[in-house]
């Protein structure tokens, strides 16, 4: 390598905005090549993770085994949530304290781009870190990518989608894995012991795409309208968490005017 250009690991590191502990399973593929190209991985996570009466500390210990096995250290993993007690299922409710306890925590961490849970109506905390995400991305200038959990988009009550991305703007980007790589993807769950129901209620939808599709499909974040319902009909959240979407925009929307999320991006779009 020239002495003049910089290795991959100086250029900033690689930030993953996520919800809950186990967030990262949905985009373990990237996270993959990002450290096999040598660049560095941060996870900030803004919910402590603990619905159904499970423990903060035995979420997080569950995540830290996971990237463990891709590389990746405690010092790279930031608790956010679970520093400020943000429950689980109740982020949009506090997304100016998680604003601000996320701007100190990585006030002297160089990040060169930014991949976040994508914009769905899945889950509110999801659709929480994603506008953290992207106000953090505009204040920065970075280029943020979004991934995709589950949905429920043209899904008939009370089925969903897994890890596939709502129709949007933004170019794609596919990293497709390999045979063995599919399959170390797909027996990850297993390491979350906590969340062996959710799972089971996940896999059957999320193994085809793992071992018949083989890829991950991320998207670039443009032409969002944040103060308008991800998609039509029934979110998910609304279904299965019982969290209207006009409760979560009365708790975002200040948040969302305040940093003009989704404004300069459409300016874009159809300029």
């Amino acid at each position: 390598m020239d002495s003049n250009t910089a290795a991959p690991s100086d250029l900033g590191a690689t930030l993953f905005v996520l919800a809950h502990n186990d967030d990262e399973f949905f985009v373990l593929p990237r996270v993959l090549r990002e450290t096999a190209e040598g660049r560095a991985c941060l996870f900030l996570f803004t919910t402590d993770g603990a619905a159904y009466g499970e423990s903060p500390e035995r979420r997080l210990s569950e995540t830290l085994e996971v990237l463990g096995k891709f590389g990746i250290n405690r010092s790279s993993v930031i608790s956010l949530g679970a520093q400020l007690g943000i429950r689980d299922g109740t982020s949009h409710r506090s997304i100016d304290s998680l604003w601000k306890g996320m701007q100190q925590s990585l006030e002297n961490r160089q990040v060169a781009r930014v991949f976040t849970l994508a914009w769905d109506g899945g889950h509110n905390d999801h659709d929480t870190a994603h506008l953290l995400a992207v106000a953090f991305a505009q204040s920065r200038g970075l280029p943020i990518m979004e991934f995709a959990a589950y949905n429920s988009f043209q899904m008939p009550k009370p089925l969903f989608r897994c890890m596939k991305l709502i129709p949007g703007r933004g170019d794609l980007v596919e990293d497709r894995v390999s045979c063995r790589e599919a399959v170390r993807w797909a027996l990850t769950p297993r390491h979350y012991r906590s969340q062996r129901r959710a799972f089971l209620g996940l896999l059957g939808f999320c193994l085809p795409q793992i071992l018949l599709r083989r890829r991950l499909v991320t998207r670039e974040v443009t032409g969002k309208r944040y103060l308008e319902r991800p998609h039509q009909g029934p979110l998910f959240y609304e279904v299965r968490f019982k969290v209207p979407h006009s409760e979560f925009l009365a708790a975002t929307r200040a948040f969302i005017q305040h940093h003009r999320l989704g404004e300069e991006q459409l300016a874009h779009c159809n300029s």
